[in-house]
């Protein structure tokens, strides 16, 4: 393990003992007690995670701050109006039934105007004698 990997791995070990079990940070701990530079910097990072606990530990917030923060975020929040999706729901129902039945009946109306001049020329190419090559090749 090198320096900078055992940093990594002592960077974030809990004061409580916690990760005691842990290998990688049982090698990093050992590298940490062979290498004074790295035993250092663990001394002077625990140090720190010290000062830090000791800050917050001593932060209380006011009574009944819970409270006033619940009772500001009911009085602020609106209901969901399920009336007014339930209407937008209805609506795109609408629209999207009109779509699909207006299609239906262009099905029901017959060949359209494009398949119709195509079916003719089609038609007219079969017709022709002698019978027209189609060898499918192209420049």
């Amino acid at each position: 393990m090198t320096r900078e990997e055992a940093k990594e791995y002592l960077s974030v070990v809990r004061p409580n003992g916690a990760d005691a079990a842990d290998p990688d940070l049982r090698e990093a701990l050992e590298l940490a007690k062979k290498d004074s530079e790295l035993g250092s910097w663990l001394a002077r990072q625990l140090e720190f995670d010290e000062i830090l606990i000791e800050t917050f530990s001593s932060i209380h917030p006011p009574e009944g701050l819970r409270e006033n923060i619940l009772e500001s975020i009911e009085k602020t929040v609106r209901p969901v109006q399920f009336w007014r999706m339930g209407w937008l729901a209805l609506a795109a129902a609408v629209v999207l039934a009109a779509l699909l039945l207006s299609q239906r009946f262009d099905l029901f109306r017959g060949p359209s105007e494009p398949f119709r001049s195509f079916y003719a020329y089609a038609l007219a190419m079969v017709g022709v004698k002698p019978m027209a090559k189609l060898d499918l090749e192209n420049p």
